[in-house]
Formats: structure tokens, sequence, C-alpha cells
């Protein structure tokens, strides 16, 4: 695999068709074919979304299909789950709606404060992300 040089786009309101077209512009250049949404919290445009159709997979930081979008791990608390994650997707227009691909899970009780499910957590998005790029790379997904 080859390796590319890392870009940085910084993204306002004002900018985000521009700042997604230079990051689709690095997408064509690079050939890249897959892309990994990972700690990228931004909702794509439908724009984007359309051209990345089955090759982007974004790892969400909670079990979907509950608690989307934002600070799921307060959702979660909120709703005194008993088990958090990680879930990897392929996008699509529907803001964590893609068709799963990988979940990882970790086990909570009562005591954890959502800060400690947040900690809890972090170590559950390390088996999502490698199955998604396996999974996705075999072809194996239907």
């Amino acid at each position: 695999m080859a390796r590319h040089p890392y870009h940085h786009f910084a993204l306002d309101p004002a900018n985000k068709p521009a700042q997604e077209a230079k990051v689709w512009q690095v997408i064509e250049d690079t050939g890249a074919e897959l892309v990994i949404l990972a700690r990228y919290m931004q909702v794509l445009s439908p724009e984007l979304c359309r051209k990345l159709d089955g090759k982007a997979i974004n790892i969400h930081h909670s079990l979907l299909p509950g608690f989307k979008g934002a600070k799921p791990y307060h959702q979660a608390y909120e709703k005194g789950v008993k088990l958090v994650g990680a879930t990897a997707h392929y996008i699509n227009n529907d803001l964590d709606e893609g068709p799963i691909i990988a979940q990882g899970v970790e086990v909570v009780d009562h005591s954890h404060y959502p800060e400690d499910l947040i900690a809890k957590a972090v170590t559950s998005k390390r088996k999502p992300w490698r199955e998604a790029w396996a999974i996705t790379l075999s072809g194996a997904f239907s």
C-alpha cells in the first residue's frame, strides 16, 4: 500500500463546499479506492455522499442504529444502556444510516458516567475499523 501525504483543509460553514471540493480532488488525484472517515466529525454534503457511494466507511462512536449524531455516549448514559461501542458503516445521504459492516462492544454498568463511557469505548473503535477494512477490501460485504 502506497503512502500518501497528509492533507488538512480548515473548515467552517462558510467554506464547506470548497473544503469538500479539495477533499474530493485529493481522492481523485491519489486514486483512492476506499476512504475511512475516522474522527471526521462532519456531516457530508449530499453531493460528496453520492461521489463516495460504496467507497467510504464512517467509524461512528456508538452502537448504531441507536445514538446517532453528536454526543452518543451522553445519549447512552441518559438511556441507561449497558453496552456501548463503535460502528463501522458505509456512508449514505442519511446521517449514520448506512449499511453496518462491523461493531465493537464494551460492557458498562450504572456506575459509569458519560466520560467513563467515552474512555471505555475508545478501545471498541479498533475492532470495527480493522474488520470493516478487511471485509471491504476482500469484497465479502453484501
